[in-house]
């Protein structure tokens, strides 16, 4: 009887392909890891999240909580430059600010968002005063900081 049973030869031999085909599966479909991985890091989100609240502090005004005093004019290159100075963020990263309001972009500065890329982004709530040129934004407008 000639009855032969596994040998250590077979079982490494066994493995060794298991793991190869499991490495190609990994090689060749590398989406299979995306949902693991955040496409903007937390830093980012924490850069646009200070920027916002850096915007709101220093365009509050006296008459309610997330009222601002701003225009059409406000977002300009120089505020921004001051913006992101106070804020800590550095010169490498690129912000936009826009106020929305259903869709409607009613201010903006900075460079537009590169397609494609993800952007960290932070949205407030804001309202802005009769004293500006925003009419629209007088009941409510969204805030949106974008870092990349």
């Amino acid at each position: 009887m000639s009855v032969r049973g596994q040998t250590t030869y077979d079982y490494l031999l066994g493995i060794s392909l298991l793991l190869i085909a499991i490495t190609a599966v990994f090689w060749l479909f590398p989406q299979v890891f995306d949902p693991f991985f955040d496409p903007v890091s937390s830093d980012q989100d924490k850069m646009a999240d200070q920027l916002a609240a850096e915007v709101i502090e220093t365009n509050a005004t006296t008459t309610g909580e997330r009222t601002l005093n701003v225009s059409t004019g406000t977002f300009t290159a120089k505020y921004l430059a001051e913006l992101k100075d106070r804020s800590g963020v550095p010169d490498l990263r690129k912000v936009n600010l826009t106020l929305r309001r259903s869709g409607t972009i009613e201010a903006s500065g900075g460079p537009s968002e590169p397609s494609g890329k993800p952007l960290a982004s932070s949205v407030r709530t804001v309202r802005t005063t009769q004293a500006g040129n925003l009419d629209n934004c007088t009941t409510a407008c969204d805030l949106v900081v974008r870092v990349w």
